[in-house]
């Protein structure tokens, strides 16, 4: 594997690992212990720590260098490369976004509240259970004009489409995977986690603060932009989740 490496002087990330993946021979030295060290360290630097192999590679990179009495920079971790969330688990509910409305509509429950909006946010509707814990928002496919407009009726319910699911029920979750094939993992956003565990796999700070409607009221949610989700931070705990398209 070292032999196919000088090959070339261009970094291959799979070859890398292969490298790394096996204890380098006693007799490398000069040029080829240099480049070695570069390559693991380029991969160790480029890669999550939690891809598969990661912790082999990087014992024999420490290894090396102990034997070479090399002092390399501190190697910077990688973040998680998240996959955009689609749909959020509270109890024995999974809503999906985009999906018809009227999948949910009735296997939920009776409804405590149906709010509409105006101006910039005509043509949404949000349904409300649970008082307030849990609601879907959702967008009319009709004609405005529909003299049936306002009324709950089988005709309005199948034209309308989920486009956010919010949950504030302790316990409700929402799972997002790696990107990264090589890290078999998926994370769990939870309501009544920490900011502390949430950090551990997605920094909060990386979020943009939003103004989000909830219960014809508006509040200061952390959304994450192309992730489709955001959090409700309070008292240093995730005390909401929900999943919207980006906006």
């Amino acid at each position: 594997m070292f032999a196919e490496q000088k090959k070339t002087t261009n970094y291959n990330g799979f070859l890398a690992a292969n490298l790394g993946a096996q204890a380098l021979p006693d007799k490398i030295k000069g040029a080829d212990a240099t480049l070695a060290v570069n390559v693991l360290f380029t991969y160790l630097s480029n890669t999550n720590p939690q891809a598969t192999g990661y912790s082999k590679v990087e014992s024999n990179f420490r290894a090396l260098c102990k034997k070479l009495n090399v002092t390399t920079k501190e190697i910077t971790r990688q973040g998680v490369p998240i996959c955009t969330a689609f749909s959020l688990v509270d109890g024995d509910k999974t809503v999906f976004l985009l999906d018809p409305f009227e999948n949910y509509y009735k296997k939920i429950g009776a409804v405590d509240a149906i709010q509409g909006y105006s101006n910039k946010y005509s043509g949404l509707l949000e349904f409300v259970w649970q008082g307030g814990n849990f609601s879907i928002l959702t967008e009319k496919g009709y004609d405005e004009n529909d003299p049936n407009d306002g009324k709950i009726t089988p005709q309005l319910v199948s034209s309308l489409e989920v486009i956010r699911v919010t949950s504030y029920n302790p316990g409700a979750y929402l799972e997002i995977r790696s990107k990264d094939e090589r890290v078999n993992t998926s994370y769990r956003v939870t309501v009544g986690m920490t900011v502390e565990d949430f950090d551990k796999f997605l920094d909060s700070k990386s979020g943009e603060a939003k103004q989000l409607i909830h219960n014809a009221a508006m509040e200061e949610w952390i959304y994450f932009q192309g992730l489709n989700f955001g959090i409700f931070v309070k008292d240093k705990k995730v005390a909401g989740i929900t999943v919207c398209p980006s906006h």
